[in-house]
């Protein structure tokens, strides 16, 4: 498990675009730790409480996740109005206190609610997918979606949105190319 080696840990605004997953102390990004250092010796390692055990079962769809396509629709019709009641219908079942969209719209309504999906399914492999489909589907700019700028740990952030293909792959003889 990452908990005991110590690989991956929860980020907090990293990259000019990152959420503050740690500082908004929002229960459905549970986390302990910032007192050991990960596996390099020199960053803080906050750990993931969501999944704490390889025996945690991980939800293939949910309810939440329904009422989440249904806010992506309403926000991309700039409905800010049914994205509103969508987020705090599901917020108020954990006790979370209310958003205000009022007067938001457009790339602004996404972000909201792309942000508000990002906590409601953190950890469960959605994000990169979510990120693309602002830049592929909604046409914003790849630098107000992704992480750029430099690196903690050195260099820079890496522009490219794509998984490389690896060299095993591109040799196959079938291997035609992306869709994208």
């Amino acid at each position: 498990m990452t908990t005991v080696r110590r690989q991956f840990s929860i980020a907090d605004g990293k990259g000019g675009n990152g959420l503050m997953y740690r500082s908004a102390m929002d229960p459905r990004t549970p986390w302990d730790g910032g007192t050991e250092f990960g596996q390099d010796d020199i960053t803080l390692y906050y750990n993931q409480l969501k999944f704490n055990s390889s025996s945690v079962p991980v939800a293939l769809a949910s309810g939440i996740e329904a009422r989440l396509i249904e806010a992506e629709a309403a926000a991309s019709a700039d409905d800010a109005q049914t994205v509103e009641n969508i987020h705090n219908e599901l917020r108020a079942a954990i006790g979370l206190s209310e958003l205000d969209l009022s007067g938001i719209s457009g790339e602004d309504l996404l972000l909201a609610h792309f942000s508000e999906r990002a906590f409601w399914l953190f950890s469960t492999g959605h994000r990169l997918g979510d990120l693309r489909r602002l830049v592929d589907v909604y046409d914003m700019m790849s630098s107000s979606v992704f992480p750029w700028g430099p690196y903690f740990k050195g260099g820079e952030y890496n522009p490219n949105l794509k998984f490389l293909v690896p060299q095993s792959e591109s040799n196959n003889p079938n291997y035609v190319g992306c869709l994208d």
